[in-house]
């Protein structure tokens, strides 16, 4: 008995002669059905990129959106806080100062800590097997 090993998509051009020996087309059936599912596996990792680079662009666009409305939200609240004292009504502006930035620096740390947890989740998933002993 004789085992033969090989590495790669295509088995060697000698064992193909010998596929083409046995069965007269095989080899040519072969090398076309491995070319073919080189081609189908390139166009899925192809179309993963492609997903992979939207949906990266969209999270960027979703930060700076977040930012942009909490800088909005804090100019608000800033304004409101300042235009409620002079008027005389402090407390109301102590109030909205502290329920506004409250509530801005709890959206900053529930964001940070999801943000850290999802990317300890990833680095997780990354990292290699551990090594038996």
């Amino acid at each position: 008995m004789v085992t033969t090993a090989f590495q790669g998509p295509l088995p060697p051009p000698s064992l193909l002669e010998e596929y083409d020996s046995i069965v007269p087309g095989l080899a040519k059936e072969i090398v076309h059905w491995t070319t073919s599912q080189t081609a189908h596996r390139q166009g899925i990792e192809d179309r993963a990129m492609a997903i992979d680079e939207k949906l990266s662009t969209w999270y960027v666009v979703e930060v700076l959106a977040g930012q942009v409305f909490a800088l909005v939200i804090a100019l608000t609240v800033i304004g409101a806080v300042v235009y409620l004292s002079l008027e005389g009504h402090e407390i109301a502006a102590g109030a909205l100062g502290t329920v506004g930035f409250g509530g801005i620096i709890v959206a900053f740390l529930t964001g940070r800590r999801k943000r850290t947890s999802s990317e300890a989740k990833e680095a997780a998933n990354n990292s290699p097997p551990p090594k038996k002993k």
